[in-house]
This record gives C-alpha cells, structure tokens and sequence, in this order.
C-alpha cells in the first residue's frame, strides 16, 4: 500500500484537491440564507438564466482559446483539454482565494505540472490577463458616461494629471510585457 502511494503521488494530489474543493463548497452552501437565494432565483424567468448560462460558458471558453494560442503560439505543445482543464481549474480555484491572482497561479502552477517551459507559461497567463483587460478597455466608452457622472459629483479629488499619469504608466507596463507576442501578430489575432 505505501508503495502504491509513493507511486501516485498526482493521484493523491488529485485527491486531496479534491477533497478541499467539496469542504470549501460545502462550507460556502452552509453559510447561505437560502431563503434570500430562493426569492432571487424565482424572479429570474428560465429564458434569461438560459441566456445568461449560455453566454458564460461562451465567455469560459473564448478565455480557455486565448489561453491555449498564446501558450501554442510561444511554442508550448499543450492540448486543448489540458488547457481547458487548466483554466477551469483556475476559475473555480479564484472563488475561494483572496483574489483572481489566485487563479492565476493554479493555471501557472498546472501548466508546470505537466513539465511545459516555465517562463513562456508564466509570461502567457500574463499576457492572457493583460489582453482581457484591453478588452475591457475595448468596452470604456460604454461606461465614460457613468464615470464622467461619477468624476464631477466626487467634487474633483482626483486631480486628472494624477489620473492620466496612472493610464499613462499601465499602458507602459502592458506594452513591455507585450512584446514576446508582438513579435507574432498572428497568433494575438
């Protein structure tokens, strides 16, 4: 028995994560008013769950396609299903770490389990994550209305100087580690 366990040492890992993912679920379900959730969930009619359901996976795997040919296009041989696995690791591990970063480094730390190029996996999920953000950026003028209310009613404790220094300084940082994919327009397309 013990033999087998030295042997298995991913299986027992499996297992363990396993284990505290159903505690860490179980615990979350515990703590709910479920009386609140039922209220909720009978004003939301099937058609717009359907809907809603139907665009977030659609969300998850555009997420887990970008992944994929970022690491392909930096020459790591992974497959989709890994990739996939990997991601949706990585989601479910950010609901319960302190942060999204969290899952980052589940996608990180998986993608070195499987023995692919540390600093290529490791730039990938930052490059992944800095192009979510341009698109969040693609979307910006859907929300200046929002905030140019937001800015005047703040009675302008944010000097704009500070403000365009902050972009200016992001955008620094984004395009630095954006070059190893300049390099392959392509595989950003």
């Amino acid at each position: 028995m013990s033999r087998w366990l030295l042997n298995n040492r991913q299986q027992k890992l499996k297992v363990l994560g396993s284990l505290i993912a159903l505690g860490s679920l179980f615990f979350l379900l515990k703590s709910q008013s479920w009386d609140e959730i039922l209220d909720a969930v009978q004003q939301v009619s099937w058609q717009r769950f359907a809907l809603a359901l139907g665009l977030l996976f659609v969300s998850r795997f555009f997420t887990i396609g970008r992944w994929y040919a970022l690491l392909r296009s930096g020459g790591v041989k992974i497959s989709f299903s890994q990739a996939a696995s990997i991601t949706f690791t990585g989601l479910f591990a950010s609901n319960f770490l302190p942060s999204t970063v969290g899952g980052d480094l589940v996608r990180i730390g998986g993608v070195l389990q499987f023995g692919y190029d540390r600093a290529v996996s490791t730039a990938s999920v930052l490059v992944d994550r800095l192009i979510g953000m341009a698109g969040m950026v693609m979307v910006l003028p859907l929300g200046l209305l929002s905030f140019s209310r937001w800015y005047t009613a703040q009675a302008l404790t944010i000097s704009a100087p500070t403000l365009f220094e902050k972009i200016r300084d992001a955008l620094k940082k984004f395009f630095n580690a954006f070059q190893i994919w300049l390099k392959k327009p392509l595989s950003l397309l």
